[in-house]
């Protein structure tokens, strides 16, 4: 009868132990879900401004090409006006 306590014991003590263990796992679980969905945040931050920061540079380019194509007009037409006055002072 008492060998039979002491296995009934060493049992309950075993699934004691095993009980804890799970806990400790599941609580390392729940750590690294957390964990790992905070990294899929940041990665989806990180993708969402590099998208953004694309953007801008293609805005910024299409404004440059404006700009310099707006200063290329100008300058042609300065080069007219001045083509021109010459033309009207060698005519007088």
């Amino acid at each position: 009868m008492n060998e039979k306590r002491e296995k009934r014991h060493d049992i309950e003590t075993q699934i004691a132990l095993l009980t804890r263990e799970l806990e400790i796992t599941r609580q390392e679980m729940k750590k690294y879900n957390d964990l790992r969905k905070t990294m899929n945040e940041v990665i989806e931050r990180v993708i969402k401004l590099e998208i953004q920061q694309i953007e801008e540079e293609k805005r910024g380019k299409a404004t440059s090409n404006v700009t310099k194509n707006t200063r290329d007009w100008i300058l042609f037409t300065i080069a007219i006006a001045g083509w021109l006055m010459s033309l009207i002072q060698f005519l007088k």
